[in-house]
C-alpha cells in the first residue's frame, strides 16, 4: 500500500527530509506511506490502470481502428455501421522489455488500421511494420506519428518491429542518462526500508516508511557519449512471466553493463545529491 507522493530522478533516499529541495511540499513528500504529504494519491492510486487500459484501441472518424499505446491487451469494436460482425483486436508485447509487438485482427470487412510509432524509435531504431506474408515495410522517419496499414476482410496480423540502438541523453552541464527504447537505465540501489508507523492491518498492509540506499550511489559512469555502445552493453536475460513485476528490485528482464569508478566528491544538499561533479 506504501507510495510516494513526490518521485524524482536520482533519488538517493526516500525518507522525511527536512531541510529539502522541493518547493511547495512537507517533509514525508518523497517517503513512503499510505498517505505521505496529501492524501489524494492515495485516493487516485487506482485510477492509473485503467485509464492506461482505456487509451489502448481508438476508432477514428472514419471507422479506422488506431492503437494509440503499445501494451498486451484484447478489444472487440463493434462495427461502424452497427450491422456487421464486430472486428476483434489482440496485441501480444512485452513491450517496453521487449522489441516485438504482434496485433492480431479479425475483421468482418477491409478496414485501416493505424499503429502508433513511438517518438524514440526514429531510423536508428529500424522500426518496420510486417503483414503476414508480405515484406516489411520501413518506418524510418515516422516516429511520433501513427503509421497507417490497409487490412483486407478476414484474419490479418501485423508485426510491429525495432531494433533500438543504446543512447545517452544529457540532462545538465554535467549529467547524462542511459536510454534503450522507451526505458531509461538507472544504478541499482539496494534500498534499507523502516517502518516510521504503522494504520491499520497486519505487520505489512499499512505502514510508512524511510528507505536510503545501503549501496553506494556516488559513481561516475565511464563512456563516449557520442560512442555508447564502444562502453556500454545490453542484454535481455528473459521475457516477461505472466503476471511479473518488471519495476521490481530483483528479476529484471533487461539490463545494461557498464563500468563505473567511485566519485567520492558528489555531495549531498538538503537530503538529495547536489549537481554532478564535472567530469575529469
Amino acid at each position: 500500500w506504501a507510495h510516494q507522493y513526490l518521485q524524482a530522478v536520482n533519488e538517493i533516499a526516500a525518507k522525511h527530509d527536512h531541510p529539502h529541495v522541493w518547493k511547495h511540499d512537507g517533509d514525508d513528500a518523497e517517503k513512503y506511506g499510505l498517505a505521505p504529504n496529501f492524501g489524494c494519491c492515495t485516493a487516485n492510486f487506482n485510477q492509473g490502470w485503467p485509464k492506461f487500459a482505456h487509451a489502448i484501441f481508438h476508432t477514428t472518424a472514419d471507422g479506422s481502428i488506431a492503437i494509440g499505446i503499445l501494451a498486451p491487451a484484447k478489444a472487440s469494436i463493434p462495427a461502424a455501421d452497427g450491422t456487421s460482425s464486430p472486428t476483434t483486436i489482440e496485441i501480444t508485447t512485452d513491450y517496453p522489455f521487449g522489441d516485438d509487438v504482434t496485433i492480431d485482427v479479425d475483421a468482418a470487412a477491409p478496414t485501416a488500421l493505424l499503429v502508433r510509432v513511438p517518438a524514440w524509435a526514429d531510423a536508428s531504431a529500424s522500426p518496420t511494420l510486417t503483414l503476414a506474408g508480405s515484406k516489411p515495410i520501413s518506418l524510418a522517419g515516422q516516429n511520433g506519428t501513427l503509421a497507417r496499414v490497409e487490412l483486407p476482410a478476414g484474419t490479418s496480423r501485423a508485426v510491429l518491429a525495432f531494433t533500438p540502438p543504446l543512447r545517452v541523453e544529457r540532462w545538465s552541464a554535467n549529467g547524462y542518462s542511459v536510454h534503450r527504447g522507451a526505458l531509461m537505465y538507472s544504478l541499482p540501489l539496494t534500498p534499507n526500508f523502516t517502518v516510521t508507523a504503522h494504520h491499520f492491518g497486519g505487520d505489512d498492509q499499512s505502514n510508512d516508511y524511510d528507505a536510503v540506499a545501503s549501496t553506494p550511489w556516488r559513481v561516475a559512469i565511464e563512456l563516449d557519449p557520442a560512442a555508447p555502445d564502444k562502453s556500454l552493453r545490453f542484454e535481455r536475460r528473459h521475457a516477461l512471466a505472466a503476471g511479473a513485476a518488471p519495476w521490481n528490485h530483483t528479476g529484471w528482464p533487461t539490463v545494461v553493463h557498464a563500468t563505473v569508478r567511485p566519485l567520492p566528491s558528489w555531495g549531498v544538499v538538503n537530503g538529495s545529491a547536489t549537481e554532478p561533479p564535472p567530469s575529469p
